[in-house]
């Protein structure tokens, strides 16, 4: 079962992510169309995505639709960059080939196995250890999805 939170920091112009358990797409998907309705949601901000304790069910060919229908949704058409936390070499590889579907959209994902090294290549004002709190609080709270 996923576990999903997120929380919208207009202050660092950054969308946070945090993610525990199976992750399998259609659990993916209402948890980003709950995110995409957030009053506070913008196309342009930057996002950190916490997958470190996520186990990926979903086919390569399930990431690729998702992907292309981003291209379809004009919400996330925006300048943005995503560093995307991982790990295990298990997680990495749903990413990266997330990550090489992304011509077309205007955003530039990474991956990282460090808070301070996404929050730097975000050149984000946001320390690490403000992050883990962040991560932490979102943790404690009833899963979104």
């Amino acid at each position: 079962m996923l576990k999903s939170h997120y929380k919208v920091l207009p202050t660092y112009h950054l969308i946070i992510e945090h993610h525990t358990g199976v992750l399998d797409m259609e659990s993916y998907k209402k948890f980003k169309a709950l995110l995409l309705n957030d009053t506070l949601y913008s196309p342009n901000y930057n996002y950190i995505i916490n997958f470190k304790n996520v186990e990926f069910k979903i086919k390569p060919e399930e990431i690729k639709e998702y992907a292309s229908s981003l291209k379809q949704n004009p919400k996330v058409f925006g300048n943005k960059n995503l560093a995307i936390i991982t790990k295990t070499p298990d997680q990495t590889v749903p990413v990266t080939i997330y990550k090489m579907k992304q011509q077309g959209i205007n955003q530039s994902v990474e991956v990282f196995s460090t808070y301070e090294v996404a929050l730097q290549w975000l050149n984000s004002s946001l320390t690490a250890k403000e992050l883990d709190s962040l991560f932490l609080k979102l943790k404690n709270q009833p899963s979104l999805i």
